[in-house]
C-alpha cells in the first residue's frame, strides 16, 4: 500500500531563517537541529508510506539518526536544542520499534488510514449483531493485495 504524501509543508529554521520542509530534521542551510514537527513514522525516517520496506536501509537510517540526535551531542547546546534532541530520540525509538516489525508496521499503516484492528475482531461482530448495526469492514484493498503478494 503506497499512500500519496501530502504537499510538503515548509518551516523556517530557528537559527538562520532558511526555509525547509517541515519533515526535515536538520536545516539544509546551516545544519542545525530543527524543532520536532509531528509526522508519521515513515516521514520521520524519510520513507514512503507502504508495507514493504528495505529492512537494511531502515536499520542504517535508524543508526544514522540515532547518532545525530544523541543527547550527548547537545550537552552544551541551548535548552531548546537539548529538548528537541530528546524528543526526536524518543520518537525515533518508537518509530524504529513500530516499523521494523511487519505486524506492528501493518497495524500502524491501518491506524494511519483510520482503521482499528479491534473493529475487525469477533467482538466487533458480536457488538454489531447485538446493536443491529453493520460491522465496519474497512481494510484497504491495496494493502490486502500487497500483503497477499508478499505471502
Amino acid at each position: 500500500m503506497t499512500v500519496v504524501a501530502e504537499p510538503s509543508k515548509k518551516t523556517v529554521c530557528w537559527s538562520c531563517g532558511s526555509e525547509n520542509d517541515a519533515a526535515t530534521q536538520f536545516c539544509a542551510n546551516c545544519g542545525k537541529l530543527q524543532p520536532y514537527t509531528p509526522a508519521d513514522y515513515f516521514a520521520f525516517f524519510g520513507l514512503p508510506r507502504r508495507f514493504q520496506l528495505d529492512a537494511t536501509a531502515l536499520e542504517k537510517q535508524f543508526y544514522r539518526l540515532s547518532r545525530k540526535f544523541h543527547p550527548d551531542l547537545y550537552a552544551r547546546a541551548s535548552g531548546e536544542e537539548q529538548r528537541w534532541s530528546l524528543e526526536k530520540s524518543s520518537v525515533l525509538n518508537d518509530a524504529w520499534r513500530t516499523l521494523r516489525d511487519p505486524l506492528s508496521r501493518t497495524e500502524y499503516l491501518l491506524d494511519l488510514a483510520g482503521i482499528r484492528l479491534e473493529e475487525q475482531s469477533r467482538d466487533a461482530s458480536d457488538r454489531a449483531a447485538e446493536s443491529g448495526t453493520a460491522k465496519q469492514q474497512v481494510v484497504p484493498p491495496d494493502l490486502l493485495e500487497e500483503v497477499f503478494e508478499l505471502n
